[in-house]
């Protein structure tokens, strides 16, 4: 006799893996799309660019939006990140696009976001909409100058946005 529990996980995996199965074959099948572009993945240092690329190009992805991320809660490392980033950009001009990343509390993010900006970045991230790493409000005085400075560049901004949880006031 089975248990409850048993019954109840295959219940859930069986139909998973009837699907999985039914449809295996399809994933090998799939035609490339040619000229597309991954417009989000995150960067940080001592990744294996030279992989990525290859198995990009093996699925069609011309160009990448590339984001330097470092870690909560204040982006801690992201300059690092960044840096290495902008270097392989560099490297692979054709196919990486760098954006700048920032800690938007930081009172210096205007200046970093200008360097960034004028060493190559092509947009910028903003990773303080993600509810780990949000410590201050996204139309504080430093943001402003940081949103000047990218309407003046005409460059784009992506922001990470939460509807998991709100932050307080």
């Amino acid at each position: 006799m089975m248990s409850p529990f048993i019954r109840k996980i295959l219940y859930i995996i069986s139909p998973v893996a009837l699907f999985l199965f039914a449809f295996a074959p399809f994933a090998y099948a799939t035609p490339q799309i040619k000229g597309s572009f991954d417009m989000h993945e995150h960067f940080r240092v001592n990744g294996n660019m030279g992989l990525y690329l290859k198995v990009a190009r093996g699925l069609g992805i011309k160009k990448t939006v590339f984001v330097p991320t470092g870690n909560t809660p204040d982006n801690a490392g992201y300059k690092e990140h960044m840096a290495a980033l902008l270097e392989e950009q560099k490297k692979y001009p054709d196919r990486i696009i760098a954006f700048c990343s920032i800690d938007e509390a930081d009172p210096d993010a205007p200046k970093i976001f200008d360097k960034c900006f004028n060493e190559g970045g092509k947009g910028l991230k903003i990773i303080g909409g993600h509810t780990k790493f949000y410590d201050v409000p996204l139309n504080n005085d430093i943001m402003k100058q940081v949103f000047k400075i990218a309407q003046d560049r005409d460059v784009p901004v992506m922001v990470h946005v939460s509807i998991i949880t709100l932050p307080t006031a």
